[in-house]
């Protein structure tokens, strides 16, 4: 006889709340949802460079080879943020530059050498900004802004000299390189509060009762004074990483001393602060209501460029040249619900309706045969999640959710002819086709800590899709639906630990 999957998810739930119940009632009484993030300013900065090189000679009787290779990479990233009552902002970019040079030559009989040149580069930068700013009744307006740049060049040189003559000299050239730039103006009301500080408070307290540490029983407003404490504490700045945790620890220690009578600070005081500084504040809690509106606008481009020549005749082969410039304007309506129903439980709650159009110019050059499409594409689509998560100590979760997502796009070239875009979703489309998808997603995680020896690792989903295509040239409908399980455990067994 079968069980039903709600039985059996019930049944977890109640085997999870057996092996790891709690005995302090009134602490575990306390609502994050209470807690609200601290202001706090700072800024981050890290910076990387890297040089690899490799130089071989091999030799064998049929063949000589020597290779030398050089890569050289570079990469910064910046972020600033700020949170008060009346203002959030988040400011990130990212800049990464990285490149390849080697070169080959394989001698066959002493007199056929095969040389081989190739410089590739890559280069990335990406920027954004997002900014709230909010009245006393939580009202807010605010902006998004971004900007993404990508060249990639990718260069090989290939030459064939059979004594001392060049025989034969190719070139292979491909270059890619895209641009995307956005602007949002927002405007909402409600506010989402992360309360991982508060639940770090909370599971502090709690094992320095469970180990007869502390021995009063904490309020609810002392445990958002602690949170508040540690909120502040984690978002600073900090220049030394060597000494950053003995800093927080060192100002947490004295929070929690003039706040409470400890009976002892020994080795399992300062040991019971350190396991939860480092595994209390994980995974990521929120909290709150929040509806927003997010009127904007994009350019983008996109660029490739390949060509194949004979450089010993100075003659090409083959050359595709494609270059896409698009514009859209969008609405997106978001609705985002965080509930810590407990300090175990939490649930969330996610929807979106995003209306859009854009136009897109094509221009596609294949050995000088040139066409040139521009395209209108009116698009929609609307998601919305829900994800009960449980969460009885700071180890071990189950989290169940369902996901779903529709979509609609069009693509309507003005001259008639039908090739192929991406639309701003990133899904290729054919012109004059319409589409509609539908996508499903049942998912189950699970993290279970019995012990430092053993830990149990789980999920499963379960994905449903449906996509209908309809070319309107020939009123043609083609429609594909796919579906599948997907699970997997892992269970990791320390024989020895320590």
């Amino acid at each position: 006889m079968s069980k039903s999957p709600t039985l059996t998810i019930l049944s977890i739930l109640l085997l999870i709340t057996v092996f790891t119940g709690s005995t302090n009632a009134q602490l575990d009484s306390f609502n994050p949802g209470a807690y609200k993030v601290p202001d706090f300013k700072y800024r981050l900065l890290d910076l990387s460079f890297d040089i690899s090189g490799n130089t071989q000679n091999n030799n064998t009787p049929s063949a000589d080879q020597t290779a030398n290779s050089f890569r050289p990479q570079f990469s910064l990233s910046h972020a600033k943020y700020l949170n008060s009552r009346k203002k959030q902002r988040i400011s990130q970019s990212t800049f990464n530059s990285s490149s390849y040079l080697s070169n080959s030559t394989i001698t066959q009989n002493t007199s056929t050498e095969n040389k081989q040149n190739t410089f590739n580069l890559d280069f990335y930068a990406f920027g954004n900004e997002e900014a709230k700013y909010f009245n006393d009744n939580a009202f807010f307006i605010g902006y998004k802004l971004n900007a993404e740049v990508q060249l990639q060049i990718n260069n090989n040189t290939s030459q064939i000299v059979v004594n001392s003559l060049v025989n034969q000299k190719t070139k292979n050239y491909q270059d890619f390189s895209q641009s995307d730039v956005s602007a949002a103006f927002t405007i909402g009301k409600g506010r989402i509060e992360e309360t991982r500080y508060a639940m770090t408070a909370y599971y502090i307290l709690k094992d320095l009762i469970a180990k007869k540490l502390l021995t009063q029983e904490p309020s609810h407003e002392q445990i958002l004074a602690l949170a508040e404490k540690i909120g502040q504490i984690l978002n600073r700045r900090t220049f030394d990483l060597r000494d950053k945790t003995i800093e927080e620890l060192t100002q947490l220690d004295s929070t929690l001393c003039s706040m409470f009578n400890l009976s002892d600070k020994n080795i399992k005081y300062f040991t019971t602060l350190n396991d939860n500084w480092l595994f209390a504040n994980a995974p990521s809690r929120k909290s709150g209501l929040s509806f927003q509106a997010d009127i904007g606008a994009n350019l983008f481009s996109t660029s490739t460029f390949t060509q194949q020549s004979d450089l010993l005749f100075d003659t090409v082969a083959s050359r595709y040249d494609d270059f896409t410039l698009g514009v859209g304007t969008a609405i997106n309506f978001t609705l985002s619900y965080e509930k810590p129903i407990s300090v175990k439980w939490q649930q969330s709650v996610k929807a979106f309706l995003t209306p859009s159009i854009g136009y897109q110019g094509n221009r596609i050059i294949i050995n000088y045969n040139k066409v040139s499409i521009v395209s209108k594409i009116p698009a929609i689509e609307l998601g919305a999640s829900y994800t009960l998560g449980y969460y009885p100590n700071t180890r071990t979760y189950l989290t169940l959710g369902l996901d779903e997502r529709i979509g609609y796009y069009k693509a309507i070239p003005e001259d008639g002819f039908t090739t192929s875009y991406f639309n701003f979703a990133g899904q290729a489309i054919s012109a004059n086709t319409s589409y509609f998808n539908f996508t499903g997603q049942a998912r189950i995680n699970l993290y279970y800590y019995f012990s430092p020896t053993l830990r149990l690792q789980a999920q499963a989903g379960f994905l449903l899709s449906h996509l209908a295509q309809r070319q309107e040239t020939n009123n043609n409908t083609t429609k594909t639906s796919n579906s599948g399980l997907n699970m997997g455990a892992t269970l990791v067994y320390s024989i020895f630990y320590g």
